[in-house]
């Protein structure tokens, strides 16, 4: 398994794999957008590329199997293909990640100086995941629509 930093320019297949990827996350994965963002607005999002890093995930016999991200406030997003979840591949890939990336430091009132991962509180798998990995609940953040 291996992780291919997306650069700019992106390349067409990558932006097409990264459109299928979010459009299988199950809606209540979903923190950052409600509804499904159009093919265009998924086009410029990547094209503007907002993370600090941004992987594909790939391996010898499946190719494409998700995305990890990684925004500047060492926040770690994975996401994988339906059929690839559950197969050991998340522990596996954070793990490697961690081994050898480090956190931006912290800046107080603004970025903790540990990597955290965002996840719904519906995402019951994700939460069970990220705990398993020794993440641990910091907070809850609610919003007001």
């Amino acid at each position: 398994m291996k992780l291919r930093l997306i650069q700019n320019p992106v390349e067409r297949e990558d932006i097409d794999f990264l459109y299928e990827l979010l459009s299988s996350r199950p809606s209540d994965s979903r923190i950052s957008h409600s509804e499904m963002p159009d093919y265009n607005d998924h086009l410029n999002f990547v094209v503007n590329h907002p993370y600090r890093y941004w992987y594909v995930i790939e391996t010898d016999i499946y190719w494409r199997i998700g995305d990890l991200c990684v925004t500047n406030l060492n926040e770690i997003g994975i996401h994988l293909l339906p059929k690839y979840r559950n197969e050991g591949f998340g522990g596996k890939l954070l793990q490697n990640f961690l081994n050898t990336h480090k956190p931006l430091p912290k800046v107080h009132a603004v970025r903790s100086g540990s990597w955290l991962a965002n996840v719904s509180p519906s995402n019951r798998k994700a939460l069970n995941f990220f705990h398993s990995c020794g993440f641990t609940t910091v907070q809850h953040t609610l919003e007001l629509k």
